[in-house]
């Protein structure tokens, strides 16, 4: 649910039995890092409309201008600093792909399973460099109601000569993880060729190192 690869109606479930659900648009759709909230279920709204007791340093994360205005007990015990318009910025590109998504739902949705069969065979043929690292809740046969198109990768490469591959170490999934984002066709030897220059000058937007 932090990730947002959920359905509307398991989200409901939740809320229902009076769950708080912390969500993000970052990640399943998309939208730039740190684009967080929190869905609240009615009693937790009913008790902050009334209540102004916050607990203390709360203020240091949390502006009045970040909560609803069916909270107003809560935004009165808050600060107004001026808006938070990175946050603003954030939201406004998380809401624009649920929308699009959510309009095509049923075309998209389908073919997510798909995508998520067709990545787990091209790491098995890369192997030995590449290798799926196995979960029980990251199979593509249905878990998280077919939304879930989180696939873990240990990548490895050869660092000694005759020695078989050996797993990259984290600083150095880090720095892969952005030269993949980078057009790197000016750093490579003058005698490259223009199709090797082509391959590299592409940017690759893939997952997170972790």
């Amino acid at each position: 649910a932090c990730q947002l690869r959920v359905s509307a109606e398991e989200m409901h479930w939740y809320v229902d039995r009076g769950a708080m659900i912390l969500v993000t648009g970052s990640k399943f759709y998309g939208a730039p890092g740190f684009c967080g909230a929190v869905v609240c279920p009615p009693a937790v709204v009913q008790e902050f409309a009334s209540n102004d007791r916050v607990p203390q340093g709360l203020a240091s994360y949390l502006t009045k201008l970040d909560v609803p205005l069916s909270m107003p007990a809560l935004r009165k015990a808050l600060t107004e600093p001026g808006p938070n318009l990175g946050l603003m910025m954030r939201w406004t590109c998380g809401l624009t792909e649920m929308e699009a998504f959510n309009a095509h739902q049923g075309v998209y949705l389908p073919q997510i399973p798909v995508w998520v069969q067709g990545v787990r065979e091209a790491v098995a043929r890369s192997a030995p460099y590449l290798e799926l690292l196995e979960d029980e809740g990251q199979q593509a046969d249905g878990h998280m109601g077919g939304w879930n198109t989180t696939i873990g990768i240990r990548m490895f490469v050869l660092k000694l000569r005759g020695q078989p591959p050996q797993e990259v170490t984290l600083d150095e999934l880090k720095r892969t993880h952005l030269l993949l984002r980078k057009d790197m066709s000016q750093d490579l030897p003058p005698d490259a060729t223009p199709d090797e220059r082509q391959a590299v000058s592409r940017k690759c937007f893939i997952g997170q190192a972790v």
